[in-house]
């Protein structure tokens, strides 16, 4: 089989594949495998040597199956997205979820929600540990070790708190 039977029986497929699949790796591939099936897959796929190709719907397949090569790349990448969207995909909505989104369900979000407030025993350490979630959430940790000193003001012994103080701590000593 040829590139360009490979290109259009892949994008007639392509919508069903998860990242992994994309990437021919599996659930446990390291940055650096990903990193060269990414090279290796991008190249194999790239629009630019499609470019003179008389055949248009070749031209589209190329181009969606690049972009998503891409996308998975993208996403594999980062570990803690990776780490998501394996959870997400070996989930029972797996087909909702095949393209990363950085959005969480909704019955995800309330039962976050939710333990948020079982967390703290205070109003105050309450809201400053929701403070420090959301700046975590943007990746914001030093405004997230603010937050959370905060509330353990509130809640000297809160275990949580003091945990999560830790797990900031060591990703702020590791930049």
């Amino acid at each position: 089989m040829n590139i360009e039977e490979e290109a259009i029986l892949l994008a007639n497929v392509i919508d069903e594949m998860d990242y992994f699949q994309i990437l021919l790796i599996d659930y446990h591939s390291h940055s650096d495998e990903i990193h060269r099936a990414y090279q290796n897959t991008a190249k194999s796929f790239h629009p630019d040597h499609f470019l003179f190709h008389e055949n248009q719907q070749l031209k589209e397949a190329v181009y969606c199956i690049a972009k998503l090569i891409t996308e998975a790349y993208t996403v594999l990448r980062d570990d803690n997205k990776r780490k998501l969207y394996i959870n997400r995909i070996l989930s029972d909505e797996r087909n909702q979820w095949l393209r990363f989104r950085d959005e969480e369900p909704e019955i995800e979000r309330s039962q976050r929600l939710s333990n948020q407030q079982k967390i703290a025993k205070t109003e105050l350490g309450k809201q400053s540990y929701n403070n420090a979630v959301t700046a975590l959430e943007a990746k914001n940790f030093k405004k997230a070790k603010q937050h959370i000193l905060s509330a353990l003001l509130y809640e000297k012994n809160n275990a949580v708190f003091l945990q999560l103080l830790n797990e900031i701590e060591n990703v702020l000593n590791k930049k």
